[in-house]
């Protein structure tokens, strides 16, 4: 609403005519009145005290039509309002034809100006465009680094990384874009049914289903209806995408710094499109799309939606936006006005024929039936590069004949009758429709208004995402879009279950290691062109003359329209279509790769040769260069054989060693895989310590000193007694406000953690001593329960969701070295089923108590630690003498899973805890130069072989005994690692407390003394009785009992 406008809504609503009211301009931007009236009103979150910082000057950007734009339209006016600047936006002309075009040409046009003459400040691209502009575009680590306010760890780790190249961050993202599913799930029940066949969990099982209702009446119509809508439109999309979303997850299992597209070690730069991975994935794709709606006629609107809305698809397969838009805009069903679908009864003023329902997929109740996102696809086997064979997954590290390991399963999601597979979502190659570059020759005062600029909005974008402020192609790519507090801004036509989906999906694909990304090289678009024409050989019969995609495209009509390019049309060639199905294309699948592979190596010539190419590849994966060959290793090898073979001269001689010399060039390959899993490991580590795998939960000490027992978190989030706190930076804001209290106890029974309120009784009273040994810094008040926020495992862990415990668990070191107090409730007790004692000594037998324990003292010393032996006791601080009963070392502490010789499990708790506990050492690494971190930095070195054991032996449930690397040589890369980048005093996200501090500060000096008298061996009596407790509870809880 314009402010003239609102004057006059206020006036009318006063009761006043237009000719009683004497109109009053706005005061002038950034006069003394505006700032005393209306920077109050703009100045507000990231921009409080940016009032007419930039009044004057002006900053430009060459942006995207459409709504791709909106994150940054719809904040222009609010930061330009606070800040006095002005932003100039100019849309990119497009030089082809096609709605889409400014899209895929943007690239194109931002690089043109960074080459030459400069006028723009700034780009809005996709993300894939920007590698091939990169020298030309400022790194925006440096800012990011100084600007702990933008919540950085907030953006899903992928989505980050998409922007960056050789560890330069040369994009602020704005957009997640990756192949999502929709599954009928009235037809999944039925095919359970009719088949004995459960829901699909890979692309042969999908396939499979979609064969099965193809040509089936899926909406008692009386007519056949599709296996699948799977819309073929614009950009390097339909088949395509789906094409590479399958054979994703055949080629990539080791993480996403595999990739898919080419071998990252071969300098020639030869794509895997030869493999029978993809082969596989080739033949898959042909199955889907034979039984889709691709045959029929239609335009966006028909092919995208009304064929989907009116039930004539068992399945849906596009984008993240599209899937959100099918969702909300209707619902499945077939009303009065079919072949015009449904829609929902609160949009516009509809005519009554389409709320009308005469038929909708319903219960037994006669409920709705809602379909139901869920998460892409797998494959039962992978593409083993070192033997150019296809193996089974298996999370095993010592695989058997036939078998690789793949390290990123997921035992919830990925394993089912003992079979497991693997997943990798693909990031579509226009997945980040809204990418900010900065121009790196730009004027550092106009760079400096925009960063201010697309923080802000990047901040302010949770609206923009949940289409509350209009139509867009934009989809959550923040951790905090998606929480309790943003779910306000989502339409009531998102049912709870579409939103928890949406949850599920996205934080997974955002977060996993084994991620696809999309190519993003120089002459993308040329390859991917290249890729959907001969795909289209592939499929249909249309002959193998076409000049380009669309031209091969157009083939499918009888009579061609201008949108023809885009899939769409009103007279499809069902003739050409049947005779497809039957025969095949015009092209074998064989045929199909060997074609586009002699394609691609002909667009890699024209774009610098092989190694260039393949450079660029690595870069986009923050690989290292290869090697100039002269430089190599192993240059020395091949004159050696030379040589050998000539004085020599017997040809058996030259074999040998020949064979010497591959094998050894294999072994050296093999070792820079390894390599290059220890370098992802070590960045895993250091990311993952400055980030929450789960947003952090807390209770009120109010409300939690008032409960009558511990209460499980389920119950305490359905009546709002809980308080989430999706990132670090946003702890470390709620801090400076309020006190932290990490609560670390051993449970008093099996899945009941307190069953005689003992525990609770302890934490009660150990919360009114806390408090009493607080006060503010600098001002010296006491602190106060309103201000005392809880953090205790029952109360704070999902107990019910196991997918969302185990992201928790993973999570409590970083809980427990941010809290402000931590403290250790162990009064002497009896486990309930046990019936042994259990108190301080049983508490720091647990391996996680020492995880805690350990992550306390890395994130802040002995700060704030404290210990309670019982409700009438008094609060003791923890100290030397105290530590060197505790015992940090997590590694040689009780495991339920060890005890249990890892029933129903193939994954150790200590290899979950290597990663996190890696990162927290890099933390103490970084601040060893701080007072409180330097003893514990000596106290963790002097031992540092227990404290990180290079391996561990996991015991299964027939006793078999293997050896597996924990840490191996990790510990001292990380210390190379940060010993490159310098310490640091990690301001930006301080794990010490901020606004408290103890009435008397300890000291850790001396922490050393002692430590070799420690041999690390405990009472193991307890053991038996995890045993006991897995038969009664399961694996639920097992990490805390």
């Amino acid at each position: 609403m314009t402010r003239l406008a609102f004057f006059w809504l206020v006036a009318a609503r006063a009761g006043l005519s237009a000719g009683q009211v004497i109109f009053q301009a706005a005061p002038k931007l950034c006069s003394d009145e505006w700032r005393a009236t209306e920077c109050p009103k703009y100045c507000t979150n990231y921009m409080e005290d940016m009032c007419c910082k930039y009044h004057g000057k002006t900053a430009s950007m060459l942006t995207i039509p459409f709504g791709h734009n909106l994150a940054i339209v719809a904040r222009r006016e609010w930061f330009q309002n606070c800040t006095g600047a002005n932003l100039a936006f100019t849309d990119y002309q497009a030089q082809g034809s096609g709605a889409f075009r400014p899209l895929f040409e943007v690239g194109e046009g931002a690089k043109a100006d960074a080459e030459s003459s400069g006028v723009y400040d700034s780009y809005m691209t996709q993300a894939t465009a920007v590698n091939t502009f990169k020298d030309y575009v400022e790194d925006l680590s440096p800012r990011i680094r100084v600007t702990p306010k933008l919540q950085w760890t907030d953006i899903l780790p992928y989505v980050r990384k998409m922007g960056s190249y050789q560890g330069r961050q040369l994009t602020m993202p704005f957009d997640l874009d990756f192949v999502n599913i929709l599954l009928r799930d009235d037809l999944v029940k039925r095919y359970e049914t009719e088949k004995g066949e459960k829901e699909p969990r890979t692309y042969e099982e999908f396939a499979a289903f979609v064969e099965y209702f193809n040509n089936t009446d899926l909406n008692n119509d009386g007519k056949p209806d599709a296996g699948i809508c799977s819309l073929n439109g614009a950009g390097p999309g339909g088949p395509q995408a789906m094409l590479m979303a399958i054979a994703s997850t055949k080629l990539q299992y080791l993480g996403s710094n595999t990739g898919v597209w080419f071998d990252t070690e071969d300098p020639e730069a030869v794509p895997l499109f030869e493999t029978p991975a993809f082969l596989e994935a080739a033949e898959l794709t042909r199955r889907l799309w034979m039984n889709s709606i691709d045959d029929r006629p239609g335009g966006w609107t028909e092919l995208h939606e009304d064929y989907w809305h009116n039930g004539e698809c068992a399945a849906y397969m596009w984008l993240t936006g599209s899937v959100a838009w099918v969702l909300t805009k209707g619902p499945i069903g077939k009303c009065e006005s079919y072949p015009k679908p449904c829609i929902k009864k609160t949009e516009g003023k509809p005519e009554w024929k389409n709320r009308t329902v005469i038929w909708e997929p319903t219960h037994e109740d006669g409920s709705y039936w809602e379909p139901r996102r869920v998460r892409p696809f797998g494959s039962e086997k992978v593409y083993d590069r070192a033997s150019e064979t296809m193996k089974s997954c298996t999370p095993e590290l010592d695989p058997q004949e036939g078998e690789v390991n793949c390290p990123h399963l997921d035992p919830e999601e990925d394993e089912r009758d003992g079979v497991w597979i693997n997943r990798a979502p693909y990031y579509y190659s226009a997945f980040q429709h809204c990418s900010i570059s900065f121009r790196a020759e730009a004027l550092q005062e106009n760079r400096d208004l925009l960063w201010d600029f697309v923080v802000m909005a990047n901040l302010e974008s949770a609206p923009v995402v949940a289409q509350a402020l209009g139509n867009t192609y934009l989809d959550p790519f923040r951790r905090s879009h998606l929480t309790p507090e943003t779910r306000k801004f989502y339409s009531k036509e998102w049912t709870e279950q579409q939103y928890e989906d949406l949850r599920r999906t996205f934080f997974w694909a955002g977060s996993t290691p084994n991620t696809v990304l999309p190519l993003s090289i120089p002459g993308q678009e040329e390859y991917e062109l290249a890729m959907e024409m001969l795909l289209w050989q592939y499929l249909l019969d249309i002959g193998t003359d076409c000049t380009s995609k669309n031209d091969c495209k157009c083939r499918k009509f009888l009579e061609p329209g201008d949108n023809c390019g885009y899939g769409w049309g009103d007279d499809p060639d069902l003739e050409l279509w049947a005779r497809s199905r039957a025969n095949g294309g015009s092209l074998s699948k064989e045929q199909f790769a060997i074609n586009l592979r002699r394609r691609w190596d002909a667009i890699t010539k024209t774009h610098g040769g092989g190694r260039d190419q393949i450079n660029s590849y690595r870069g986009t994966m923050d690989l290292e260069p290869l090697k100039e060959e002269g430089g190599s290793d192993d240059a020395w090898v091949m004159p050696l054989v030379i040589a050998l073979s000539a004085t020599i001269g017997f040809i058996l001689v030259a074999i040998v060693v020949g064979w010497v010399f591959i094998t050894y060039r294999e072994k050296r390959r093999l070792m820079r895989i390894r390599e290059a899993e220890y370098e992802r490991a070590i960045r895993t580590a250091e990311e993952d310590a400055g980030a929450l795998g789960h947003p952090m939960v807390l209770c009120s000490a109010r409300n939690f000193m008032k409960l009558p027992s511990l209460t499980a978190y389920e119950d305490l989030r359905n009546q709002g007694k809980l308080v989430y706190l999706d990132t670090l930076e946003k702890i470390q804001a709620f801090k400076e406000q309020h006190l932290i209290v990490f609560l670390s106890h051993q449970w008093l029974g099996w899945g009941i953690p307190d069953p005689d309120n003992i525990h609770h009784n302890a934490m009660t009273e150990a919360l009114r001593q806390v408090i009493t040994r607080c006060r503010r810094t600098g001002v010296g008040s006491k602190a106060t329960l309103d201000e005392m926020y809880v953090w205790c495992d029952f109360v704070s862990i999902a107990q019910e969701h196991r997918p969302m415990q185990i992201m928790a668990v993973s999570s409590l070191p970083v809980y427990s070295s941010i809290a402000d107090a931590f403290v250790i409730v162990a009064p002497t007790a009896r486990h309930q089923n046990s019936g042994k004692v259990c108190n301080a000594d049983t508490y720091s037998l647990r391996g996680w108590c020492r995880a805690e324990m350990l992550a306390k003292v890395c994130g802040s010393g002995l700060d704030h630690m404290y210990i309670i032996q019982g409700e009438d006791s008094t609060l003791q601080p923890v100290d030397h003498e105290w530590l060197m009963k505790l015992d940090l070392r997590v590694f040689e502490g009780q495991f339920s899973c060890c005890s249990m010789k890892h029933s129903g499990t193939v994954k150790c708790d200590k290899e979950s805890l290597m990663s996190p506990i890696l990162g927290l050492y890099s933390l103490v690494i970084k601040q060893r130069k701080l007072t409180h971190i330097q003893d514990v930095y000596h106290f963790i070195v002097s031992d540092k072989d227990r404290f990180f054991p290079h391996s561990i032996f996991f015991v299964d449930e027939d006793g078999k005994a293997e050896e597996r690397e924990l840490f191996g040589p990790l510990v001292k890369k990380m210390e190379e690692h940060v010993d490159e980048k310098g310490t640091m005093t990690y301001e930006n996200i301080q794990r010490r407390s901020s606004m408290w501090e103890a009435a008397s500060e300890l000291s850790i000096k001396h922490l050393t003394k002692g430590t070799d008298q420690q041999d690390g061996s405990r009472d193991s009596d307890n053991f038996a009785d995890d045993v006991e407790q897995s038969k009664l509870n399961g694996s639920g809880r097992s990490w805390r009992s």
